[in-house]
């Protein structure tokens, strides 16, 4: 398994818990974020960490179930990368537009180390959180 930057995908996955969240809006401390002075680093860490996220079934995008019905085809890495040519949306607008939300499996994960809730967002790396999160893409690899 890949490494992975513990305390933003901590950070991004309890906000997913609690609200949607676009593209543009992932990760925002990763690479100093959006605008941060590695921007292409940050968009690569965020393309990343949505299609593990999604592909392990802990989130999914809001109005785009088509984007994950057939996973093998990396269709949420496609549009991501490239936009939606079908929907005449370019990457940048696709970046703003398309929203992604929690799965029941990540709540239930949230909701058992009791950290759903908008505190939890700005403490430090929580290990046992972690440790699920990792059991969790391992027991998807």
């Amino acid at each position: 398994m890949r490494s992975f930057p513990e305390i933003d995908y901590q950070q991004q996955l309890l906000f997913a818990s609690l609200d949607d969240f676009t593209p543009n809006a992932a990760l925002p401390n990763y690479r100093g974020g959006q605008y941060g002075p590695d921007h292409d680093g940050w968009r690569r860490g965020v393309v990343d960490f949505i299609c593990l996220n999604v592909a392990c079934g802990l989130l999914v995008p809001t109005h785009r179930g088509d984007l994950v019905r057939n996973r093998g085809d990396d269709a949420i890495r496609n549009v991501l990368l490239h936009g939606d040519a079908n929907a005449q949306m370019p990457v940048d607008t696709l970046w703003n537009a398309l929203y992604f939300n929690a799965t029941a499996a990540l709540s239930s994960l949230v909701d058992r180390h009791n950290m759903r809730n908008w505190q939890s967002i700005e403490v430090d790396v929580d290990p046992d959180f972690i440790a699920s999160l990792v059991d969790f893409y391992r027991a998807r690899e």
